[in-house]
């Protein structure tokens, strides 16, 4: 007995020991939890993180992620600043306005989804615009905290727009493409993939919408990213880092198989059409997502020229006399090596 008891008392000791060691790294390995806020309603561009989620992407980096809706790019913002949310999809355009204004709760980005922005003017035939220099004279609509509208005077410089001539209309985003599907407005400030999309479910025909995208038009304005404030950031890289692998996993999955990306957003909205959304992710793929340069260099590539041009002109258009650093608008800090920034294919 009293081996069998010493015995006993080692295999206690040595068990003992092992769950010292085991349990603090199974602590140590628990889930993070990152809150996230979409920039609108469910819709397809949003399917790389829904596919992550549901493929366990998230979870293989150590991830357990909450996915909202969003309320528009500068709600996304201000819930960011207040803590609400630990990174959200969102207009970086937005971001230079919103540092000067918030010196306190800085947001930038951390990973550019979308090459070129969906930032558009949108008419029908039938108001008789076909130059953007037609406006004049016309009601604009265009949605509270709307991007376009503060860069006006900028954009009708350079389209020689006569300005004092328009009537600006302040309408609820989800009134403003019936509005002007109805004639109560004569072009509306859009994302262009939605407005074009919301208007042929409102029976409007293909070829009677006039589309003016902005980056056709004198701008070279980015898409949606991924914005982070700056002291999440610092607080935080490993997670940043890890949420990047993830979503570049759900992407290329979403981007190589359309019909699982649709499938994925009507899981969280079964009243989508699905024709509708399909035709829609494939105009922003081919638009937006995946542009000619991106197919090239890779996703979130941005060059130093390109980023210091455009943080240049929004500083210009806001009308602010010192140009804010350019790393407040973008950094590249936690992307991947380049090699896996490869577009799908």
């Amino acid at each position: 007995m009293p081996q069998l008891r010493r015995f006993l008392a080692r295999t206690l000791c040595a068990a003992a020991a092992i769950l010292g060691t085991v349990l603090p790294a199974m602590a140590q390995q628990a889930p993070v939890n990152v809150r996230l806020t979409l920039d609108w309603a469910p819709q397809p561009h949003q399917s790389p993180w829904f596919i992550a989620a549901e493929r366990g992407y998230f979870a293989r980096e150590g991830l357990n992620v909450q996915i909202d809706r969003g309320f528009g790019s500068g709600d996304a913002m201000a819930k960011l600043a207040a803590g609400s949310y630990d990174i959200g999809l969102g207009d970086p355009n937005m971001l230079v306005r919103w540092n000067v204004t918030n010196p306190a709760s800085k947001v930038t980005t951390v990973f550019l989804y979308m090459d070129k922005g969906q930032h558009a003017l949108v008419t029908l035939k039938s108001t008789g615009i076909k130059t953007m220099s037609d406006l004049a004279g016309k009601k604009i609509a265009h949605p509270p905290g709307d991007f376009i509208r503060p860069l006006w005077g900028v954009l009708s410089r350079l389209q020689n727009i006569e300005s004092s001539k328009i009537e600006w209309l302040t309408v609820q985003p989800n009134l403003r493409d019936s509005l002007l599907a109805r004639g109560g407005a004569d072009a509306v400030t859009a994302f262009a993939a939605t407005t074009y999309f919301n208007l042929l479910s409102l029976n409007v025909k293909p070829e009677d919408i006039v589309l003016f995208p902005l980056n056709d038009n004198g701008f070279e304005l980015m898409g949606n990213g991924l914005l982070v404030t700056q002291d999440y950031a610092r607080r935080n890289p490993e997670t940043i880092r890890k949420f990047i692998r993830a979503t570049l996993a759900g992407m290329r999955d979403s981007l190589t198989d359309i019909p699982e990306a649709i499938r994925s957003v009507a899981r969280r909205d079964a009243t989508i059409n699905t024709d509708i959304e399909t035709a829609r992710f494939k105009m922003m793929i081919e638009t937006s997502i995946l542009t000619p340069y991106v197919r090239a260099n890779g996703v979130s590539v941005v060059t130093k020229e390109r980023l210091e041009k455009l943080n240049a002109f929004l500083a210009e258009a806001a009308e602010y006399s010192t140009v804010p650093p350019a790393s407040d608008l973008y950094i590249d800090t936690y992307l991947p090596p380049v090699a896996e920034l490869k577009a799908p294919q």
